[in-house]
């Protein structure tokens, strides 16, 4: 015989897992405004505290400042060494369709080797672009991952081969 007691906390525990499921992963996600500038902003905190792993994140495996490859080692690098305080004055993105742009003055600080960085530069243009990713390593989702930052020429008086880039 069955016992009543093992088919309702069968039952039971089914529905909270499908109730689980539902809150979860297929819950309503914010517009993707928030979700680039959430996504800048945790890589900022983490490029503050050091954390080379909370900035590569959100990098796309086409990343370029200016049109050049810096190499994700390079970054993880200068990150793990110098931890930039960088503050960019507006995170409002401006999406269209796949792509996102944050057009903003930005300042940032930075000690790497025997230089000191700490600059205010105008008019730098952050790109991302949604890429296809997993969730709990299984679910697909798309992500919003920074692919370009552009710098205007001469925006930084510093000798950046030093560091690595």
């Amino acid at each position: 015989m069955k016992d009543p007691r093992r088919t309702i906390f069968l039952v039971l525990g089914v529905v909270v897992a499908l109730v689980v499921l539902r809150l979860t992963i297929f819950a309503p996600q914010p517009d993707d405004q928030k979700l680039v500038a959430d996504a800048l902003t945790q890589s900022i905190e983490a490029s503050k505290e050091g954390r080379p792993g909370g900035v590569l994140d959100i990098l796309s495996s086409k990343f370029r400042i200016n049109n050049q490859d810096p190499g994700r080692v390079n970054i993880a690098k200068f990150i793990r060494d110098s931890k930039p305080d960088v503050e960019v004055a507006n995170m409002q993105a401006v999406v269209s369709g796949d792509t996102a742009r944050i057009d903003s003055p930005v300042h940032v600080k930075a000690h790497f080797l025997t230089q000191q960085f700490d600059q205010q530069i105008p008019n730098v243009t952050f790109v991302f672009k949604k890429e296809e990713g997993t969730r709990y390593l299984v679910i697909p989702t798309t992500e919003w991952h920074l692919t370009d930052i552009e710098v205007p020429n001469n925006a930084i008086n510093i000798d950046m081969s030093a560091m690595g880039f």
